[in-house]
């Protein structure tokens, strides 16, 4: 059944009861140019009139299995669904420039992953649609493949840092073998030691389970000031950040594109590294703000700030300033790898004022209405 409009195409009744004339001129210039336009460029695209009535799909959109039908509804709410679920705008959301992602089953076990723009034209709008099927499977093999070499790249600390209190534990079991006859207190003293050390093991393990595992979620427009309050939220159910006053100061235009649980991780360490400076007590002060071509965050303690010998450190894999068994150094070093997974950058500095403020820097994706 071809998908192509009749080759004349009646406009509403006038008022007065007759064709509209000026309507009917449009008619040439639209098979003229738009179509052949349309048929032109190598993705799906589809034609829509200010009704929000399909006009038009072209042959790529027509090869992916999707077509116009002559008679019956034409609504695009009927016809694609999930493009006109992902739209945001009212009471015309086909009319609003945007673009966004989604994400289609076409089988109970395959996934297609569409990039959609929508653009204005005089009479309507027009969807074009780029499969990103294949860029996100080699984006997810990217980031996990990045993931797993920094993984490699720490395995030298992790057999230091995992060895340490291993050989403090069989150091201890041996001293306790070798007593036939131990005192209480030096058994109770000795069981301590060693529940010490494997909680540091298992910390440690969880740590770099956490970051070699790839996310479950999709990439996916996002507004950054959300994932804010959502660490926001974490840090108040943990016992340093209880006391811990945080002032956001939010960006409307402040969005940007990727894995919202894996950003908000990487604000919730931040935050929860400041509670730790301040030792449960002070002030997290967070501004968000948008520059040309990039989305900036920066957070702010009232901490004692950065040690001078642990600037050019803090990121490193298993580097902390607190004091042994309070941390396992892996925290800032995870959100280091994350933010440079999504095109960003992380810095460390000491503000003017005191305190250190820590400086991310995301790429900026207009929202989505924009």
């Amino acid at each position: 059944m071809s998908s192509r409009i009749p080759h004349r195409i009646e406009e509403p009744a006038s008022p007065e009861g007759g064709s509209r004339g000026a309507g009917m001129a449009v008619v040439p210039n639209l098979r003229d140019t738009l179509m052949p336009f349309a048929d032109s460029v190598p993705w799906p695209v589809v034609v829509v009139d200010e009704a929000g009535l399909v006009l038009y799909v072209n042959d790529a959109m027509r090869a992916a299995g999707k077509s116009v039908p002559e008679k019956g509804r034409r609504e695009l709410s009927h016809l694609f669904p999930e493009y006109f679920a992902a739209m945001r705008g009212t009471p015309a959301p086909w009319l609003v420039q945007q673009e966004f992602v989604v994400t289609r089953s076409v089988a109970p076990s395959l996934e297609i992953h569409e990039h959609v723009w929508v653009r204005r034209l005089p009479k309507g709008a027009c969807l074009i649609v780029v499969d990103e099927t294949r860029l996100h499977h080699l984006e997810s093999a990217h980031a996990q493949t990045a993931r797993l070499a920094s993984l490699g790249f720490m395995l030298a600390s992790v057999s230091h840092e995992i060895g340490n209190p291993l050989t403090a534990m069989h150091t201890m079991l041996q001293v306790l073998q070798s007593k036939k006859n131990v005192a209480r207190e030096d058994l109770e003293r000795g069981i301590r030691s060693v529940a010490s050390n494997v909680r540091r093991i298992v910390a440690i393990t969880r740590k770099l389970n956490a970051f070699a595992r790839a996310s479950t979620e999709s990439a996916a427009l996002f507004a950054i000031d959300a994932a804010i309050e959502e660490a926001a939220v974490l840090l108040g159910y943990d016992s340093l950040g209880e006391s811990v006053q945080l002032i956001h100061e939010p960006c409307a235009d402040a969005w940007t594109f990727g894995h919202v649980d894996q950003l908000q991780q990487v604000f919730h360490n931040i935050f929860l590294n400041a509670a730790q400076a301040m030792h449960g007590s002070g002030t997290i002060s967070v501004r968000s703000r948008v520059l040309e071509r990039s989305v900036e965050i920066a957070i702010r303690d009232a901490g004692p700030g950065l040690p001078e010998d642990a600037k050019s450190r803090i990121f490193d894999p298993f580097f902390t300033t607190k004091p042994s068994g309070e941390g396992t150094g892996l925290g800032l070093a995870i959100s280091y790898e994350i933010v440079h997974e999504h095109q960003g950058s992380l810095v460390a500095a000491n503000h003017p004022e005191g305190g250190a403020v820590f400086t991310i820097a995301l790429p900026r994706h207009a929202g989505p209405f924009a």
